[in-house]
């Protein structure tokens, strides 16, 4: 995992693989190795999609795609670049915005995750947005502000007990007990 996560896709391949010979079946596993080839053979093709952004500056998807690849490969600041471009063509597709702020979420880039989130609440208000925001506030240490977009989501849909736990469980490690206990009564 550590290989998958560096970007390191041609040396994570081989480990997954004896990971499945110790553990046939193993769901985890499986995914992972079928995600990591998928990624593997993205990665080469980004000077391609990279060319093809440039002849269509107005597709919006190939940015997106472009984003998820670069993010993948760890190539950040080129990344960036093309989250701008989407930015400037103002999607009304809220789920172009949410992978790229997945992305940034994965890669450990939370400060750039929450500005793709903010941008996706300018097309809707929508309460993965607000949980994309929570999680990626308390990463940074901003419990108020992560406190706060959890609050949003159970204002927008009550009914996310697991939310409700992994809010608890913030609250909990913070010392705040009987809200936590609160938090957690309700998701039962």
């Amino acid at each position: 995992l550590a290989l998958f996560e560096s970007g390191l896709f041609e040396q994570a391949i081989p480990v997954l693989e004896e990971g499945l010979k110790i553990s046939p079946g193993n769901e985890i596993v499986t995914m992972y190795l079928s995600v990591t080839r998928a990624r593997q053979q993205v990665i080469p093709r980004i000077d391609e999609m990279k060319r093809w952004a440039k002849d269509h500056p107005k597709d919006v998807k190939i940015r997106t795609v472009l984003v998820e690849a670069l993010v993948f490969s760890r190539r950040f600041d080129e990344a960036d670049q093309y989250v701008q471009e989407v930015f400037a063509l103002k999607p009304s597709d809220f789920n172009s915005y949410m992978l790229a702020a997945t992305m940034f979420g994965a890669a450990g880039k939370a400060e750039k995750a929450i500005e793709v989130l903010k941008k996706s609440l300018e097309v809707r208000e929508d309460p993965a947005a607000y949980l994309g925001l929570a999680g990626n506030y308390m990463r940074l240490g901003d419990f108020e502000r992560g406190a706060a977009a959890y609050r949003k989501v159970f204002e927008l849909k009550p009914d996310t007990p697991d939310v409700m736990v992994l809010f608890g469980i913030e609250l909990m490690n913070r010392g705040k007990r009987r809200e936590a206990l609160d938090t957690f009564k309700k998701s039962l």
